[in-house]
């Protein structure tokens, strides 16, 4: 379940669910017609106002990842949040609608995701220079071989373990 609320067009707040309490640790009682920027000013200086503004302009936005404290349990977590304008039966707009999910979760479960997906290119990085040393090193052997059997004056075959035929000099 989302944290919900609704704000009318002086931003005070008209609707806060059980969610919302429980997310933030905030009352329904301590929050309706009380301002949302006077209750939180935060929201001005992180720029969160703008989103408020661009749903009573009847735009849909998102605020993404922004960081938020429980009052009660000064639990520090993240959440998106999605604003709408809010509209009258005739269409106007009366105020607005956000609806908060908490990304918490979410957003340390992609850290470690992206904490496995770092050590996982460190170990193919170096298995995979492993391999080219030692191919470059089996080159060189297989090369070396080569040279000292074509030096040799008489004829030679050579063959691997299933009789394969793998080298014969010039001889």
């Amino acid at each position: 379940v989302d944290g919900v609320f609704a704000f009318d067009q002086d931003f005070r707040y008209t609707g806060w669910n059980p969610k919302m309490e429980s997310i933030t640790g905030w009352h329904r009682s301590d929050i309706i017609g009380k301002s949302a920027f006077r209750l939180f000013p935060d929201l001005e200086q992180s720029g969160e106002d703008s989103y408020f503004a661009a749903a009573l302009s009847g735009n849909t936005v998102v605020s993404e990842g922004r960081s938020a404290t429980n009052v009660i349990t000064t639990e520090i977590f993240f959440i998106d949040t999605y604003y709408a304008p809010l509209r009258s039966g005739s269409g106007e707009i009366i105020g607005g609608l956000g609806i908060v999910r908490d990304i918490t979760r979410r957003r340390a479960l992609e850290k470690k995701l992206s904490e496995y997906t770092k050590d996982l290119e460190e170990k193919v990085a170096e298995r995979t220079k492993e391999l080219e040393d030692r191919l470059w090193q089996e080159t060189q052997n297989k090369a070396q071989d080569e040279a000292l059997l074509s030096s040799i004056g008489e004829g030679v075959i050579a063959t691997d373990e299933r009789g394969n035929v793998t080298f014969i000099n010039g001889q």
